[in-house]
C-alpha cells in the first residue's frame, strides 16, 4: 500500500476521476445557463469524481497484487492520454469554426489614412448652415445672450 506504484496508482486514479467527472458534467449540461457559477458547478463535479477515484484507488491497492495495479496504471495513465487527445481534436474544431467564421467576414482593402481622410471630410460643416454657438443655438438667436452672460 506504501509502494511507488500504489502511489501512482493513487495519482492516476485523482486525474483520471477527474477528466471523468469533468467529462460527465459537460455531458450532462451541468454548468449551462448558470453564468459565473458554471464553472464552479463543473469544477465541483471533476472534484467529487476525484474523490471518489483516490477511495477506489486506496481500495484497489489495498486488494490487488503488484501485477494487477501495474496494469492498473498503464490503464489509466492510456484513459488519461485519450482525454487529453480527445480534448485537443475538440479544441482544433472550434479554432477551425471560429477561423471559418471570421473569414466569413469581409475585408476591408482600403489603406486606414483614406478612411480616415474620408471620415473627416464628411464631418466638415456644410458651408449653407448658419454658424452655431457651443449650446448649438443658432447665432442671433434670443438665448445667447442670456448664455453668453450678456
Amino acid at each position: 500500500m506504501l509502494k511507488p506504484r500504489s502511489f501512482l496508482l493513487y495519482f492516476l486514479g485523482l486525474i483520471t476521476c477527474f477528466f471523468i467527472g469533468l467529462s460527465y458534467a459537460g455531458l450532462a449540461e451541468a454548468g449551462k445557463h448558470q453564468g459565473l457559477a458554471g464553472g464552479a458547478i463543473v469544477l465541483g463535479y471533476g472534484v467529487v469524481a476525484s474523490g471518489i477515484g483516490l477511495i477506489l484507488a486506496l481500495f484497489a491497492a489495498w486488494k490487488a497484487n503488484g501485477k494487477t495495479v501495474f496494469r492498473l496504471n498503464i490503464i489509466l495513465a492510456l484513459c488519461i492520454l485519450a482525454f487529453i487527445t480527445y480534448v485537443h481534436f475538440k479544441y482544433q474544431e472550434r479554432q477551425d469554426a471560429k477561423q471559418k467564421e471570421n473569414l466569413g467576414l469581409e475585408q476591408s482593402t482600403t489603406p486606414i489614412k483614406q478612411v480616415l481622410d474620408n471620415k473627416f471630410q464628411t464631418c466638415q460643416p456644410d458651408k449653407k448652415q448658419a454658424p452655431t454657438t457651443y449650446w448649438n443655438l443658432p447665432a442671433g438667436s434670443l438665448y445667447q445672450g442670456f448664455i453668453n452672460g450678456a
